[in-house]
């Protein structure tokens, strides 16, 4: 059975310690309330706090100056133990303690080391985005990032999906906040889209929700902003928009996105929480996905040369220049004769890279025709073509982080020459039908049999 207490220290004689014994505390100025606070900030009923099977609840009374937790504007919030509690203007600390100090779900600090959680004890986990009522930018993005990182390290204990609809959750008990909708379109391994919304479905009168613009957010990573029923560029930071978008930014690539309504204009704070949270959700995903890529089995990098057989001297020097292109991220052309193996050193350069746990394509140039090789390569928009039923991605987009081989390119068209030479110079291309430049981060491996130092002197490559 857990205990619990408020400690008010900012009295002028001693700090004063306040016992939650009662299922329902009641806060306010009136004397009938449980907890009395003299101070003209404070509403006559102000707020109630309230032991569940949760743990302990603050719920805000429709106050006049709100009640606000770790700087949050809350009006519900789950207390756990070292909150920072703000009713009007008088700060509270909240402390929790069982016979072991230790609450299941506790974030880990001060040495305490959580036990395995299970996905109920996650859905009641509470962590603060934003700390509203200031405009000390940089301390709001170093809470932020803390709290977030602390709850993607849960993931090791539950799925990721329900770490994201925590996530969700929490933004969606802020006050001011009427609609959440956290899409994550590339950030995982099973290449599947996530929308995860808190809120009523329809927007607000006067807001545009788009889907569109979610999803061009996420792909670009420029944030757009909705005002008066209109969506722009950019969000700018003394602005109170209806609405706005966010991308999240893993690993320097827009993977996703973070959009928020609020239920009337958003102040200031709000925004620049929002801006907090979402860069604080990217760096969350992009610590998780390292650890996840560390604890994983590592590719044997083995497996290729196990396959090269031979103890030549030239061979042997050959495979020795592999490992060292290995290390580098240059785009890499490998020359030889038909059936002497240029996929297999293809494939030694990649097991032995730092890319090795992201995808590895290989592309053979010389067995599509060029309308499917650009397809295959770039993708296509909905209708972009007979046939083009729905939006593909390319095997470029597949391959973002890692790297795609090449095979005979140096049978490629002149024309899709061209385009590849975009995606090598610019890390950006477009899907067929499309008009937005997609960028990707791509180590392009390829391999000819061609003399190409002759096909350019005859301008053919």
């Amino acid at each position: 059975m857990s205990t619990a207490f408020l400690i008010q220290n900012d009295l002028p004689d001693a700090p004063r310690t306040i016992p939650l014994t009662k299922s329902e505390c009641r806060v306010g100025r009136i004397a009938q309330a449980d907890i009395v606070l003299n101070n003209p900030s404070i509403s006559r009923q102000h707020a109630v706090i309230q032991r569940s099977q949760e743990g302990f609840i603050v719920l805000d009374s429709n106050s006049r100056n709100g009640t606000r937790v770790n700087g949050v504007a809350v009006a519900r919030r789950l207390l756990r133990d070292g909150d920072h509690i703000r009713f009007g203007d008088v700060e509270l600390l909240f402390h929790e303690s069982d016979e072991s100090d230790e609450r299941p779900g506790q974030f880990a600090v001060k040495g305490k080391v959580p036990p395995p959680m299970d996905n109920e004890l996650l859905s009641g986990t509470t962590c603060s985005f934003f700390t509203t009522g200031t405009r000390d930018t940089r301390h709001l993005e170093l809470v932020n990032s803390w709290q977030v990182i602390n709850l993607f390290d849960l993931c090791a204990r539950t799925e990721i999906d329900t770490v994201l609809q925590v996530i969700v959750k929490n933004l969606a008990g802020i006050q001011g906040i009427r609609k959440i909708c956290l899409v994550m379109t590339s950030a995982f391994a099973d290449g599947r889209e996530r929308w995860i919304k808190a809120g009523p479905s329809a927007s607000r009168p006067g807001v545009c929700f788009s889907e569109e613009m979610l999803k061009e957010v996420a792909r670009t990573g420029s944030a757009k902003s909705v005002t008066g029923g209109s969506w722009s560029s950019g969000v700018q930071d003394n602005s109170t928009p209806d609405a706005v978008c966010l991308p999240i930014i893993i690993q320097g690539h827009a993977e996703g996105c973070l959009y928020i309504e609020g239920s009337d204009r958003l102040s200031w704070e709000t925004v620049q929480g929002a801006k907090a949270g979402a860069k604080a959700i990217g760096l969350g995903l992009t610590i998780w996905k390292s650890a996840l890529r560390a604890s994983s089995p590592a590719t044997a990098p083995a497996s290729a040369s196990i396959a090269i057989v031979g103890k030549s001297q030239v061979l042997q020097q050959a495979m020795r220049l592999a490992e060292k292109a290995a290390h580098s991220d240059a785009t890499l052309l490998i020359r030889g004769e038909t059936g002497t193996g240029k996929e297999l050193f293809a494939r030694l350069v990649y097991e032995d890279s730092p890319r090795r746990s992201a995808p590895f394509i290989p592309v053979h140039c010389s067995a599509m025709e060029e309308t499917l090789l650009g397809s295959a390569l770039f993708g296509h928009e909905k209708g972009a073509y007979t046939g083009a039923v729905g939006m593909k991605k390319g095997l470029f987009e597949k391959a973002d982080r890692g790297t795609i081989f090449l095979d005979e390119i140096g049978d490629l068209s002149l024309a899709m020459q061209v385009k590849l030479l975009r995606v090598l110079q610019e890390g950006e291309f477009m899907r067929l039908g499309g008009n937005a430049p997609i960028r990707v981060d791509v180590r392009v491996i390829a391999a000819t049999n061609r003399d190409l130092e002759k096909a350019v002197r005859e301008q053919t490559f």
